[in-house]
């Protein structure tokens, strides 16, 4: 079973460190690899797509970072996580990366919830792509979510 873990912090530089630093993120996570899993000297390679596993264990996870939040997801199968502080942004502009089916179900809600129903959806895409390992050579446009699956956001 995956393990959760969110950070809060109130500082911008840690965060900015964090998102620019490999060597940071990876720090983070052979912190919570040794605390929880016992796992100590872990090493982390890149697949052919650039993104990061960890060398000859059987253990997946994924990090996001948004605002003052960092979320970590560990476990042992294939998983990826977003997370994205809901802001006013102009939904039209992402058409592209959105299918028609994902764009009109977006649309169809009241304007003020249109908001939440985009990150839900961007999030969900976002974790999606994280999760296959495949970083950003799996275009967001290139598949599309079913609704009926009935998608949380946690």
């Amino acid at each position: 079973m995956a393990k959760f873990y969110l950070f809060k912090h109130n500082d911008r530089e840690l965060r900015n460190k964090i998102l620019l630093r490999r060597s940071t993120t990876e720090n983070l996570l052979k912190f919570l690899l040794e605390r929880e899993y016992n796992i100590v000297n872990s090493e982390f390679r890149r697949n052919n797509y650039g993104e990061p596993f960890l060398y000859k264990q059987n253990i997946k996870f994924s990090i996001s970072y948004s605002e003052n939040f960092i979320i970590c997801v560990i476990g042992e199968n294939d998983i990826g996580v977003d997370i994205e502080k809901i802001t006013s942004i102009k939904i039209s502009s992402f058409s592209n990366v959105l299918s028609f089916n994902e764009f009109q179900h977006i649309k169809r809600n009241q304007e003020k919830e249109q908001y939440t129903e985009f990150y839900r959806v961007w999030t969900a895409k976002e974790s999606y792509i994280k999760a296959i390992r495949r970083g950003l050579y799996k275009s967001l446009s290139s598949f599309e979510l079913d609704f009926m699956s009935n998608l949380k956001m946690l």
